[in-house]
């Protein structure tokens, strides 16, 4: 699931809006390989930090490249929940 958010300088909170902008957040849960291919192709990212989005054992961290910042996170689900939620 894929969501960009965008926070106004003069906007107390995030928006939900239908295309990047410089600044926006693109907010990417739970992709396919597939998804990752399509991200990479349409918003020029680099495929191999992509990839250590969905590696099990990467560790939290921010990378920065190419005026792109990458933020890893990881959250704890109840064991057998395989729903994605939006935060």
């Amino acid at each position: 699931m894929n969501t960009i958010y965008f926070r106004n300088i003069r906007g107390e909170s995030l928006e939900e809006v239908p295309a990047p902008r410089r600044g926006a957040w693109l907010s990417v849960i739970s992709p396919s390989k597939e998804d990752l291919e399509e991200l990479e192709k349409k918003y020029n990212l680099d495929a191999d930090l992509l990839d250590d989005g969905i590696d099990l054992y990467e560790s939290p961290r921010i990378e920065h490249e190419d005026g792109n910042i990458y933020i890893y996170v990881r959250f704890s689900r109840p064991e057998g929940d395989t729903t994605s939620k939006h935060p």
